[in-house]
C-alpha cells in the first residue's frame, strides 16, 4: 500500500482530499467492491489546510478500513451468515425501513411510503409484498460483508418477508394512534457493529453528503446564504425523492425506486420535461458518489430512466405585441419605484431581469458622451449568464426623455437601483421578488393572461423583434442584448464586441418606443 498521508489539494476546486493507493493484486476486488481500481479517496470538504490536516487521520482510517475489507475478501472470502446473523440482517432491514433510526418528525411520511410499497398497510405477507426481495437480500448481504450466495439469499428472503409483515402491522397501529414502544425491535438480534458498512464513503451514504460533495467539486459554498441556484435545485429535488422513498440512504436507492418516483410524478401531472430535469440532476449527483467512492459499486439507478423528449417542442415564450407593450408602459407611469421603471428599462434595453435588478446607482454612467448602464458580475452577489453577458448598454432616448435619469439622480450614493425591492431569502436576488410582483400585476391588473407570455422575458423577445425591424446588424444587436455573435473568429479581434458605444447608441435610436412619449414624468425613488 502506498498511502498518501498528507492531504492533497484538488487543483480545480481547491478542496483537500486524502488518497490511499490500491495494490495491484487487490485492484480487481476493489473494482468489484467499491467501483475504483487505482486508489481510494475521500473529499475532506474544506479548502483550509489546517482543517484538512485535522480531518485527514479519520478519513485515512476509513480508507484503510475499506482496503482491509478488500484484502479480507481476497484472502479469506466473505463469510456465510449463520442463523442468528440472518435474523439480525432482517432486523437491520426492519429498523431502517420502519424508521427506528429516523427523527420522530419524519416517521409519519416514512410509514406512509412503506404502506404504499407494501401495496396497502393491510397487505398479506408473502412474495407479493416484496417483489424485489431477492435483490434486497443480495444488497443487505453485500453491504454487511457476508457472502452473496444462492443459499444465503434463499435463507434471508423469507425472514425479510416476515419483517415486512411486521412493518405493515406497525404502520397500521401508528396510523390508528398507537405509538407505544415497538416490541418487534426486541425480537431481532443486533447486527454486530464490526459487520456494518456504515462509515463515510462505504455504506449508508446520506443524500445530503452526495449533494454537498457534488457542489464542493464545482466550487459552490455549501451551508451559506444565499444558496447557489444549482445547489438549491438539487437539494430540493433530493428532498422530494427522500419524501417519496421515506429515507435518505443513497445506497438503498434502486432503479425500481426511481421508476416508481418517475411514474408517480407523471401521474400527478408533472410535465415530462420537469421529471427529466429532476432525474438528470440526481443522475449527476449519484455519478459523483460512485466516482468518489461514496457509494458501493453498482449501476447508477437513475441512468436509463429518463422519460422521452416530447416529439413536438413546446412553444417558447412569445414577444409582447406593440399594443401590449404600450399598455404596460403607459400603466407603469402610475406606479413608483421598480414598478414604474423596470418595465421601461427591460423594454428599451432588451436585458434579462436579473441583470437589471442587481444593478446599482453607480452602474448608470456616461461613457464617450453616451449615458449607459453597465451589466457585469463584479462584486458580491452578482452574476451574469456567460462572458458575452458582460456589456455596456446605451440608454434609449425615450427612456431618458421619460425621466429615468432624474429617478437615478435622486437615489442615495451607492444605493441599489431598486431599493424598494427586497432580496429573497434563498438566493439573495431582487429579481425573484420583482419578477413575482410584476408578473402578478400583468396577469391580474392588466389582464394579460396569455400563458405563452413571460411577464419579464417577453420584453427581451419584443426588443429583438424591434431590432430586426430596423435592420440592426446582428453584431450590434448582440452587443446590446448580451448574446454571442461569434459567427467567425473576427468577433474576438480588435476591442471585441460591446466596446463601440457610439455606434451602438446610433442604432438603438432607430428602435421605436411602443408607448406614446410623455414630456418626462420623472418619478422620485421610494
Amino acid at each position: 500500500t502506498l498511502p498518501m498521508t498528507r492531504p492533497t489539494k484538488n487543483a480545480k476546486t481547491g478542496t483537500y482530499l486524502v488518497r490511499v493507493g490500491i495494490p495491484s493484486d487487490l485492484r480487481d476486488s476493489a473494482q468489484a467492491m467499491f467501483g475504483v481500481r487505482w486508489e481510494l479517496r475521500e473529499n475532506l470538504g474544506t479548502r483550509d489546510a489546517a482543517e484538512a490536516r485535522r480531518r485527514a487521520p479519520a478519513a485515512l482510517a476509513r480508507l484503510r478500513a475499506m482496503l482491509d475489507r478488500v484484502r479480507g475478501g481476497v484472502e479469506e472470502g466473505p463469510e456465510e451468515p449463520g442463523a442468528r446473523d440472518t435474523a439480525a440482517l432482517a432486523g437491520h432491514w426492519y429498523r431502517r425501513r420502519v424508521g427506528a433510526n429516523h427523527p420522530d418528525d419524519k416517521i409519519r411520511d416514512f410509514h406512509m411510503e412503506i404502506a404504499i410499497e407494501l401495496r396497502g398497510s393491510d397487505a398479506l405477507p408473502g412474495p407479493a409484498m416484496l417483489p424485489y426481495a431477492s435483490k434486497t437480500a443480495e444488497h443487505l448481504l453485500r453491504e454487511t460483508g457476508y457472502a452473496v450466495s444462492e443459499d444465503s439469499v434463499a435463507r434471508l428472503v423469507p425472514l425479510l418477508e416476515r419483517a415486512a409483515a411486521k412493518a405493515a402491522a406497525t404502520i397500521n397501529a401508528r396510523a390508528e394512534g398507537d405509538w407505544s414502544p415497538d416490541t418487534n425491535l426486541t425480537k431481532f438480534p443486533e447486527l454486530p457493529r464490526r459487520d456494518l458498512a456504515s462509515t463515510d464513503g462505504v455504506g449508508g451514504c446520506p443524500f445530503d453528503t452526495l449533494v454537498a460533495g457534488w457542489a464542493l467539486d464545482r466550487g459552490m459554498k455549501v451551508g451559506t446564504t444565499p444558496v447557489p441556484r444549482a445547489l438549491y435545485d438539487r437539494q430540493r429535488t433530493s428532498g422530494r425523492l427522500a419524501a417519496f422513498l421515506g429515507h435518505r440512504d443513497a445506497d438503498r436507492v434502486a432503479k425500481a425506486d426511481v421508476v416508481r418516483w418517475k411514474e408517480e410524478a407523471l401521474r400527478r401531472g408533472l410535465a415530462a420535461t420537469t421529471v427529466r430535469n429532476d432525474i438528470s440532476e440526481m443522475t449527476a449527483v449519484w455519478d459523483w458518489g460512485f466516482r468518489n467512492a461514496k457509494l458501493r459499486p453498482a449501476e447508477n439507478p437513475f441512468r436509463g430512466t429518463l422519460p422521452p423528449k416530447a416529439t413536438k417542442k413546446s412553444r417558447d415564450p412569445r414577444a409582447f405585441t406593440d399594443a401590449e407593450a404600450a399598455l404596460i408602459l403607459e400603466a407603469a407611469r402610475t406606479k413608483r419605484g421598480f414598478m414604474r421603471w423596470l418595465p421601461w428599462v427591460l423594454c428599451l434595453t432588451g436585458a434579462r431581469l436579473n441583470e437589471i435588478c442587481q444593478a446599482d446607482k453607480t452602474d448608470v454612467v456616461t461613457l464617450d458622451g453616451v449615458v449607459v448602464i453597465r451589466i457585469h458580475d463584479e462584486g458580491a452577489g452578482r452574476s451574469v449568464k456567460n462572458a458575452d453577458s458582460r456589456r455596456t448598454v446605451p440608454l434609449h432616448p425615450a427612456l431618458i426623455a421619460e425621466g429615468f435619469l432624474d429617478y437615478v439622480a435622486a437615489l442615495p450614493a451607492g444605493a441599489p437601483l431598486w431599493p424598494d425591492v427586497s432580496r429573497d431569502g434563498v438566493f439573495g436576488q431582487r429579481s425573484v421578488i420583482a419578477g413575482r410582483q410584476l408578473g402578478r400585476w400583468l396577469r391580474t391588473d392588466l389582464d394579460i393572461g396569455d400563458p405563452n407570455i413571460s411577464p419579464n422575458h417577453s420584453w427581451r423577445h419584443w426588443f429583438i423583434g424591434a431590432c430586426r425591424r430596423v435592420a440592426m446588424p446582428v453584431e450590434v444587436r448582440s452587443a446590446i442584448t448580451g448574446h454571442s455573435a461569434k459567427m467567425d473568429e473576427s468577433a474576438a479581434y480588435g476591442d471585441a464586441m460591446g466596446s463601440f458605444v457610439r455606434v451602438v447608441a446610433g442604432y438603438l435610436e432607430k428602435v421605436a418606443c411602443p408607448a406614446k412619449l410623455s414630456s418626462g414624468t420623472g418619478g422620485d425613488p421610494p
